[in-house]
């Protein structure tokens, strides 16, 4: 027969499993708390500068045909021309197909060591034209995100992306991947007029 647990034992055993409930009610209600504390901040627009409005949501799946190129870090300056020669370059495999481009997206993959990063930029489209050396279409997965909306050029984007991660972090999310930007209003001659949205995937 196998041996009987000492009281002693038990009773350890019972007040570990209670402890480790109520550090998760803890951890649970500290999120709540800096989820409301966030939310107030950015309520006091007054008095707390560059704190985004910002929704979380889900996102739907995207079929999506992009080209890549490296940067040598997330810099505007470097990304700039890497945008100029990736999109065109869809835009051009798409008519050869036939196949009407619609929003342009852009996400990139996490920066390397040295701090170069993966830019993947292209359009959503509704049909799949055949792949080549240089585009592919790939299915972008659904996603829960924090999203915002940074208005004007793309110089100053940093600043949204600082505050919406400071959102994120504030609410008791973790960034769980690399965002993605969804340019809804792109204006070649007046740039102050771009409209594009920054998403941040997150988890708890």
């Amino acid at each position: 027969l196998p041996q009987a647990q000492h009281p002693l034992e038990q009773l350890e055993g019972m007040l570990r499993l209670r402890q480790a409930q109520i550090e998760t009610t803890v951890a649970e209600q500290e999120a709540r708390l800096r989820r409301v504390e966030a939310h107030m901040r950015a309520l006091e627009g007054s008095t707390c500068m560059n704190v985004p409005e910002v929704v979380v949501k889900q996102t739907q799946p995207i079929r999506f045909a992009e080209a890549n190129a490296v940067a040598p870090d997330f810099g505007h300056d470097n990304l700039a021309p890497l945008f100029a020669q990736l999109l065109p370059q869809v835009l051009a495999h798409l008519a050869t197909y036939g196949v009407a481009p619609k929003t342009s997206i852009a996400y990139y993959d996490a920066p390397g060591d040295d701090g170069s990063v993966v830019l993947h930029a292209g359009f959503a489209i509704d049909d799949e034209p055949p792949q080549s050396s240089d585009v592919r279409v790939v299915d972008l997965p659904e996603l829960r995100v924090a999203s915002t909306v940074h208005h004007g050029t793309l110089e100053t984007v940093g600043a949204t992306y600082e505050a919406l991660a400071r959102w994120v972090e504030d609410s008791g999310y973790v960034v769980a991947a690399p965002g993605r930007e969804i340019y809804h209003e792109w204006n070649e001659g007046d740039p102050t007029r771009n409209i594009t949205e920054l998403q941040l995937p997150i988890s708890q």
